[in-house]
């Protein structure tokens, strides 16, 4: 039961800003009179859940790591030097490319000014450099090959979202939506996480230590 409770924490400190960014981007549609598309609440929703999953699962730090730990840059937490491990993990890797591929299939399906390939990954890049410098909050690795195959995972889930767009015939989910709308959501997403989630302390509260 406790490990759900942290789960849904987190989730909240998720879907709380979601839901209020939604809202804001809501009226901000209707105050410009532009076309809020049908079911982009619930897209927004599902892009959410999912970036979730990417914060939960790369374990991105947040303020409490560094007020409990102390902002200490370790030489040895970071590597530089694409692919120097000696010890080759090809799950690892398959697994830092798989990620990264809903993101890369999310952001053109809501927003059409992410149609084009070098947007995607820019934006898989930018992402998974802001994990990977969270992470050195709580010690963990930090790792150029993970930035490397995130963004390759972008790029291939942009590519099948080509093959989507070729076989269903549709496309017109995604907005033009105002300027700054998706990194303001994933940027707002990622703060309300870094300065809300204490991890440490809810397990504190849960587990008695």
């Amino acid at each position: 039961m406790e490990t759900y409770i942290m789960y849904g924490y987190e989730l909240i400190t998720i879907l709380f800003p979601a839901a209020v960014l939604t809202g804001v981007f809501y009226a901000l549609y209707r105050r410009k009179r532009m076309d809020w598309r049908r079911f982009k609440a619930v897209y927004l929703l599902i892009f959410a859940v999912y970036l979730f999953g990417v914060f939960h699962f790369t374990g991105a730090g947040t303020i409490f790591d560094a007020v409990r730990l102390g902002v200490e840059l370790n030489p040895g937490q970071i590597n530089l030097v694409p692919f120097s491990d000696p010890n080759f993990d090809l799950t690892g890797y398959v697994l830092n490319i798989v990620l990264f591929m809903p993101l890369g299939f999310l952001l053109p399906f809501l927003w059409q000014q992410f149609r084009k390939l070098w947007h995607v990954a820019a934006s898989g890049f930018l992402l998974s450099v802001l994990v990977e410098c969270s992470q050195l909050l709580n010690f963990r690795a930090t790792d150029v090959d993970d930035i490397i195959l995130n963004t390759l995972g972008a790029v291939c889930g942009y590519l099948v979202f080509l093959l989507y767009s070729s076989v269903v015939k549709r496309g017109d989910e995604g907005q033009d939506g105002f300027r700054y709308e998706a990194p303001l959501f994933v940027a707002g997403i990622f703060l309300f996480r870094f300065f809300a989630f204490n991890e440490f302390g809810m397990a504190g509260l849960l587990f008695g230590f």
